[in-house]
Order: structure tokens, then sequence, then C-alpha cells
């Protein structure tokens, strides 16, 4: 899964900048985000999040959440909220360069009635973002080239892990823009 993320966002990368043959520079800039509030929601390696985010023309700002419940076998639940900001580059043809700081964070958790509250994830990410021309839709897509992932364990001691992890990490998802 990680690396299909990873390929497909290397592969909407390249679309974006060589599937615009013909055109010149000041032909593909002619769209601008105007600044608009929306709804969004991901697939990510920990399942769907849904929030809302902040769409520029120069800056994004997300904020995410998403909780599970495993009610079979080992019970674990959580409840998890992450947040993306950054800047935005207009590549044309209303597709953007994005790239920033992401901040992902249990904030209630546990497995077999053991916390594991305190777990967070600190990363930067690069992404690519396409609006529709004519719509109030923009597909979205993200990878962690690095991150640094602190663990809380659900061990009974609170023991920690952290660890430094490498394009492990990222999302894909649709946005709706209110006017």
């Amino acid at each position: 899964m990680r690396l299909k993320l990873s390929l497909l966002t290397l592969w909407v990368l390249f679309l974006g900048f060589f599937g615009n043959e013909g055109h010149s520079f000041a032909q593909m800039t002619e769209y601008t985000e105007k600044g608009r509030f929306g709804m969004e929601g991901l697939i990510t390696q920990q399942g769907f999040k849904a929030g809302f985010t902040r769409e520029t023309d120069q800056y994004e700002i997300s904020l995410d959440a998403n909780g599970n419940s495993n009610l079979s076998g080992p019970s674990a639940n959580n409840f998890a909220m992450q947040v993306r900001g950054g800047f935005r580059n207009n590549l044309g043809n209303y597709n953007y360069l994005s790239y920033g700081i992401f901040y992902g964070k249990t904030i209630s958790g546990e497995t077999n009635n053991i916390s594991t509250v305190g777990s967070f994830r600190l990363a930067p990410y690069i992404g690519v973002q396409r609006h529709f021309s004519g719509t109030n839709l923009m597909l979205t897509l993200f990878v962690l080239p690095y991150a640094y992932d602190h663990e809380v364990n659900a061990d009974g001691k609170g023991t920690t892990a952290n660890s430094n992890l490498f394009f492990l990490g990222g999302g894909f998802g649709m946005a709706y823009l209110f006017d």
C-alpha cells in the first residue's frame, strides 16, 4: 500500500509537469485559487479521515480526524487528529504543488484497556492538488518523505518507541470547497 501510494504520487507529479505540452507558462497559470474553506475526506494508512481545509493561492491548512474501534478480538479503539499546513505553488491548468509540515496525534486510545495516548507523528509533506474546472471539487494527494514517529506501546508499562520512517505515510482524497 505504501509503495503504491508513493508511485501514485510520482505519477501525478509527472502528469502535472509534463502533461501540459503545447502551452506557454503564461497560458497555464490563468487559474488562481481565490481562497476558500472546504470539507475533505482522505484515505491514509490509519484509515478514512474527514475534516476541514482552507485553500488559497499561496497556502493551505487542513485539520482532519479519525477514530476506530475493534469489538472482535483484542479490544482497541482510538481517536486521532492531524494538521497539515504549508505553501502552494501554482503549476498551471488547475494544478498545485503543496509542501509543508504534518503533525498527527492520538487524542484518546487504548489497546486491551491500556492507554496509548501520547503517540504522535511529525513530518514534512509534499503533494499535488487538482482543481476541477467548473466545480467546487479538488483532488489532493500527499506523501511524507520522512517522519519522526513517537509511539506509546500498549504493554502496560508506558514504554515508548521512536522511529524514523521514510516514505511510509501520506494520503489521497477529495475536498469540496465552498464559494
